[in-house]
């Protein structure tokens, strides 16, 4: 499938877009196109390995909506010759391979949710075999939540369930990443270049180096980037690794100058890494877990404790990015509260540096958390 599409003079004599072609800049194009094609080589591989029988699930309308392809079920209509509306079983001809006999396609023209008659039997059974009274069912709750992704999932549940579930970024807003940026996005899009830069910054700290050697972008910097590149699946070319480390020692350059930077090189604090928070939020008789990792946790000798997140940003934050910051710090101050055994303050930051350098300080009480752990229950 191409991953863009031209289409004919008529269609843009008339405005119309070919629904297959990928808009947006041409860098981040080649990300999704990227994307898009490993999706149909797993379709493909999904539906090529199956011995003897296939069961492929179809909904029986698609309600008469213009979907993209990209969605697949145009393709599998198509290469199964499966006809719109039809309920009967058929029999698929294999014109490309007239060595092969035809294969016989069965339709199972059932409602999803239908039940059957189970005959009774005696004895104890060891399953249950009642349906579940669907239309009773309170909504579902998600019990498992992490401090970064907090505010969109109680912002709208629904929207955000099925990528929470699949431990997928829940993005509440497209930024549009900044021209003039060294990035290339020949095979990273702006999500993995960010998890990348950031954890080479925290690396660095991890190993102990010194502002001198980050300052002078050295061997041990180099060392630190090129690791969590090699870190991921996706092969990087050369170009595109040698943009983001431009990129990345611009970012160096604000971290080092930055407050959280002082806090971390002081000789007096102890200075957590990736140091997981967790803990348990009560609210109507329900408990959350609540899993986080801060990326910097800072003690002084007094007890006094700063929590702060790093985010390397490709684009200017937006106002919904920083609501979505001062849920995070707020659920990383109500974990750190609980781990911690003394009365002293606990502060709580995001830190951002890339395009935007800034320090997002939290003007939400801690007991944020539990209001919207409330908004999950009353929904």
């Amino acid at each position: 499938e191409s991953a863009s599409g031209s289409g004919s003079d008529s269609d843009s004599d008339s405005g119309l877009a070919d629904r297959d072609a990928l808009v947006g800049p041409d860098r981040l194009r080649r990300v999704a196109a990227n994307e898009r094609a490993e999706a149909w080589r797993l379709l493909y591989v999904a539906v090529t390995r199956a011995r003897d029988h296939l069961v492929v699930p179809l909904p029986r309308s698609d309600g008469g909506a213009d979907r993209s392809r990209d969605r697949w079920l145009d393709a599998i209509r198509e290469g199964l010759a499966f006809p719109r509306g039809g309920t009967d079983s058929y029999e698929l001809r294999l014109d490309a391979d007239p060595n092969r006999n035809a294969i016989d396609v069965g339709v199972n023209d059932v409602d999803l949710f239908a039940g059957r008659d189970v005959p009774s039997r005696t004895g104890c059974d060891l399953v249950a075999r009642s349906p579940p009274r669907r239309d009773r069912l309170a909504p579902w709750v998600p019990r498992f939540l992490s401090p970064s992704t907090m505010y969109p999932l109680t912002e709208d549940a629904d929207r955000y369930a099925l990528a929470h579930l699949l431990g997928e970024p829940l993005h509440t807003t497209t930024n549009a990443v900044a021209d003039d940026l060294p990035l290339r996005f020949d095979r990273l899009g702006p999500e993995a270049v960010g998890t990348c830069l950031h954890d080479a910054l925290t690396e660095l700290v991890a190993r102990g180096v010194d502002e001198r050697a980050i300052r002078a972008g050295g061997p041990a910097v180099r060392a630190a980037f090129d690791e969590a590149v090699d870190g991921i699946r996706t092969p990087v070319g050369e170009p595109e690794r040698e943009g983001m480390f431009a990129f990345f020692e611009t970012v160096l350059d604000d971290f080092v100058g930055s407050d959280l930077w002082d806090r971390i090189a002081d000789p007096a604090t102890e200075v957590g890494i990736e140091r997981p928070l967790d803990g348990l939020a009560e609210v109507g008789g329900l408990e959350f877990e609540i899993h986080g990792r801060a990326d910097f946790v800072v003690e002084h000798p007094t007890g006094e404790r700063f929590v702060t997140d790093v985010k390397i940003a490709l684009a200017e934050p937006t106002a919904e990015t920083r609501r979505r910051y001062e849920i995070q710090i707020a659920a990383y101050a109500f974990l750190a509260a609980q781990h911690g055994a003394s009365d002293a303050p606990v502060h709580r930051t995001v830190e951002t540096f890339g395009v935007a350098t800034e320090t997002t300080t939290a003007s939400w009480p801690v007991d944020v958390v539990h209001r919207r752990l409330r908004r999950l229950l009353d929904r």
